[in-house]
């Protein structure tokens, strides 16, 4: 018995980009990225796509990335497979990464400590300063302590 793609139903094709766009029960393409049960588990369209073309392991944390930066898209030929940096510097290079409505230039930091590879860490909704989010995270696990503290102390 041949094995059931779940993809290849959900296919909004677009002539003019190439993109495999998902479809909606209604017909419509989503704005985000698309969703598809999966063995049991819940699974975005792209990764599913990568997973069944690409040979990526879905258990996997390394990113799929999307050349054509279209959420909806699940083109195995317009995926390839990165690291949270690869596509936060993906996201710079193209001008997609914003920060409170305006595009961050890529050689930017603002909290004045030194901009270099050691001290950048890259997620997925930017980068920041290794040392302020080490201080960030230091007052984070300082102040649970404290409610704890607190909390023990009243009970």
């Amino acid at each position: 018995m041949p094995v059931r793609i779940p993809l290849i139903h959900r296919i909004l094709y677009d002539p003019v980009t190439s993109c495999w766009n998902w479809k909606l029960g209604n017909g419509e393409t989503p704005t985000r990225y698309g969703k598809v049960s999966y063995r049991s588990e819940t699974v975005s369209a792209h990764r599913l796509a990568a997973h069944l073309w690409l040979h990526f392991d879905l258990k996997s944390k390394f990113s799929v990335l999307h050349r054509c930066d279209n959420p909806a898209c699940f083109n195995p030929r317009h995926l390839f497979i990165g690291t949270n940096k690869d596509n936060t510097l993906d996201a710079l290079r193209k001008g997609r990464l914003k920060s409170q409505g305006r595009i961050i230039p890529i050689d930017s930091y603002t909290c004045g400590h030194p901009r270099t590879e050691e001290n950048t860490y890259y997620k997925t909704s930017g980068i920041t300063c290794r040392q302020c989010r080490a201080a960030s995270n230091s007052a984070y696990k300082k102040r649970k302590r404290l409610e704890e503290h607190c909390r023990k102390e009243t009970s």
